[in-house]
């Protein structure tokens, strides 16, 4: 209902990634829905990213899932996804910012990218949870998991990696 307060009164919102039906377009775009259908409140697809690599174009990747929560402890909300590297294809842990505008919309920014080697595009479902017991909140993908404030890498497992239907 917009009144600052998330109670029964409030239509939730769906966060969602949508890709064009060719395979060969890795890109897709981010999209925060009204729940009742009637709005779109926010759309990003190509969004740049500037850190010591350089500056980069990146879009959500074609499959990704999405997570919903206050990773930076800021006031704003954080969309983790996995999002695809314009010039070479690979994937990378990252987080949105979800800004609410003046005008009661909705603007994304990429928030972060994860700042390490690339990542395998097939663990794209992420999960949010405090798995460390500090207070803040940790992004898992697959069998590695992620600081929620930064997305710098905590720990990454031996056993499984997270993907449908693979042993490895």
């Amino acid at each position: 209902e917009g009144d600052g307060r998330v109670d029964d009164d409030d239509v939730p919102d769906i966060v969602v990634v949508m890709a064009d039906a060719d395979h060969d377009v890795t890109g897709g775009a981010i999209r925060v829905i009204s729940g009742d259908g009637s709005t779109v409140h926010a759309s990003a697809q190509w969004l740049s990213y500037t850190d010591a690599r350089g500056t980069f174009d990146y879009a959500p990747w074609h499959f990704s899932g999405v997570a919903v929560a206050n990773l930076a402890t800021a006031d704003d909300i954080e969309i983790a996804a996995l999002v695809v590297r314009a010039t070479d294809g690979f994937c990378y842990p990252a987080s949105y910012e979800a800004t609410r505008t003046a005008a009661g919309g909705v603007s994304l920014t990429l928030e972060d990218v994860y700042p390490g080697a690339n990542y395998n595009c097939g663990a794209h479902s992420p999960s949010v949870a405090d798995r460390t017991g500090d207070g803040t909140l940790e992004v898992i993908y697959g069998r590695a998991a992620f600081r929620g404030t930064d997305l710098s890498q905590i720990w990454y497992g031996t056993g499984g990696s997270g993907r449908s239907g693979r042993d490895d």
